[in-house]
């Protein structure tokens, strides 16, 4: 009977346990939830991380990382995304914006591309490469200066008209040049981390790296 009573109490004591390591948890889902509803800007980039993770089997690092992506054991992106933009309601014009690409005060970035990630303007679908809902650029670090207007207080950013036909500042132009589409964001790995084969098909990752990106016709993608 004391064997018993001494189990019951043992349970008890587990369950006590167990139900305060369950309160401590929902303590933390609940505070998770409160930054994720007061912090949609940080809601939207996990958005364009988890779906570059899941293109190329990458791993999302922590907050505090130079980077955002880790392809294998060497591959670094840095992913941004933006929601539609409307600069002026009085006019139709939308656009996307990406903060800080090179990190506040345009340093502390480390990494071997930035990938840029808009949300479809469905008036425009005809510009864009794909029928994905979103529109890609993927820059390599070198030339992430070119694309971006510089900005005096927290860093530069990069923005572009979400109708590409009238993107056409120095900076807009050059950045179209890296508009690719979401199979092409696919092979990145082969091209960066190897999938077996000898030698990647030429694409536009092949031009990203050796410097040689061309605007692919106006506006817009060409296969």
């Amino acid at each position: 009977m004391e064997a018993e009573i001494e189990n019951i109490e043992i349970m008890n004591e587990n369950l006590k346990a167990e139900n305060e390591a369950l309160k401590t948890h929902i303590r933390t889902l609940e505070a998770n939830i409160l930054l994720l509803q007061t912090h949609p800007v940080f809601v939207s980039g996990l958005k364009g991380e988890a779906l570059i993770c899941k293109a190329l089997d990458g791993q999302m690092t922590s907050f505090a990382e130079k980077f955002d992506v880790l392809v294998g054991e060497t591959f670094k992106l840095e992913v941004k995304y933006s929601k539609l933009n409307t600069p002026n309601k009085k006019y139709p014009l939308k656009r996307w914006n990406w903060s800080k690409p090179l990190g506040s005060l345009d340093r502390g970035k480390a990494y071997d591309l930035l990938v840029l990630i808009g949300e479809k303007d469905e008036r425009f679908t005809d510009q864009y490469c794909d029928n994905t809902p979103y529109v890609y650029f993927v820059v390599p670090k070198k030339d992430v200066h070119d694309v971006m207007t510089m900005g005096r207080l927290a860093g530069g950013n990069v923005q572009i008209n979400t109708d590409l036909s009238k993107a056409n500042s120095i900076a807009q132009i050059k950045l179209k040049s890296f508009l690719i589409s979401f199979k092409e964001i696919e092979n990145l790995t082969e091209f960066y981390v190897g999938s077996g084969k000898s030698q990647p098909e030429v694409n536009v990752v092949t031009r990203l790296v050796e410097g040689q990106s061309q605007v692919r016709v106006s506006v817009g993608c060409v296969s």
